[in-house]
């Protein structure tokens, strides 16, 4: 099997609007246009809402591989407007507890750089949207709360120097 030359840049960039689909997520995008001709036209399949009852563990295993890579955490809110509440961030967790029907993300709380961890949380999540599908682990969430507002959580893994 032949393989294409070129290397692969990934160019993923989050664009939020206020639409039905709130989260696109631009693919990724390749310096061999033969190879990548047939993604542009799929972006809207890049979308995908989790079911319910999968949030506990998909957060669980998010967790489990992500803990001390780097996110970002974005609140888009029509009432007070869009802000970015963590920047680069070691992600403690990010969990979904059925009992209390609540999301939330920690971040820092692991080094001397990031003594404290500090919570986000979103009460009554009406839904969960990420980029990808199973089995493979997404590197954007969305959670929708109850109220309309969405917290944008965006996964930066870490660089393995050689």
């Amino acid at each position: 099997m032949a393989r294409a030359r070129g290397t692969l840049k990934l160019n993923v960039r989050a664009r939020v609007s206020r639409s039905s689909n709130p989260l696109v997520v631009w693919a990724a995008r390749r310096d061999n246009g033969r190879v990548a001709k047939h993604t542009r036209n799929k972006r809207p399949d890049v979308i995908h809402e989790r079911a319910k009852e999968d949030w506990h563990e998909l957060l669980d295993e998010l967790t489990l591989v992500r803990t001390g890579d780097d996110v970002t955490i974005e609140l888009l809110d029509a009432e007070f407007g869009d802000e970015l509440e963590a920047e680069r961030m070691p992600l403690a967790y990010i969990e979904y507890d059925e009992h209390a029907d609540e999301a939330s993300v920690g971040v820092g709380g692991r080094d001397g750089r990031y003594p404290v961890v500090l919570r986000h949380s979103i009460e009554h999540p009406s839904s969960i949207l990420t980029d990808s599908k199973p089995p493979m682990l997404p590197l954007i969430v969305q959670i929708v709360g109850a109220d309309g507002s969405e917290t944008l959580v965006t996964v930066l893994p870490r660089v393995e120097e050689s």
